[in-house]
């Protein structure tokens, strides 16, 4: 019985870490649409940059719809993949602003 309840303890641990990743990924995913979304930011942003953001979001948000059991490592994968574009652009966008107040 014991060594049962130790089996599900762990099972339930898995499970708790899955969920939270799932639903960091999907956070992150709508915060990153909300962001290039958002006036201020949109501005700042080239079609191609846009577009770019915008179909990588679409393609984690459709395969969180189709992979509701995934595990951690899968939705860690997504989210570097969505950082792997967004955060270059964030950070051009950080050193363009710093720039033009430098510049003033």
């Amino acid at each position: 019985m014991i060594k049962e309840a130790e089996k599900y303890k762990e099972e339930d641990k898995r499970y708790k870490k899955n969920v939270e990743a799932r639903n960091a990924l999907q956070k992150y995913a709508y915060n990153m649409r909300n962001a290039i979304n958002d006036k201020e930011i949109s501005l700042k942003l080239s079609a191609k940059e846009k577009k770019e953001i915008d179909e990588k979001i679409d393609l984690v948000l459709v395969w969180l719809d189709v992979n509701v059991v995934a595990e951690q490592h899968d939705f860690e994968n997504f989210q570097r993949l969505l950082s792997s574009v967004f955060d270059p652009i964030v950070m051009k966008m950080i050193k363009d602003d710093v720039g033009s107040s430098v510049q003033q």
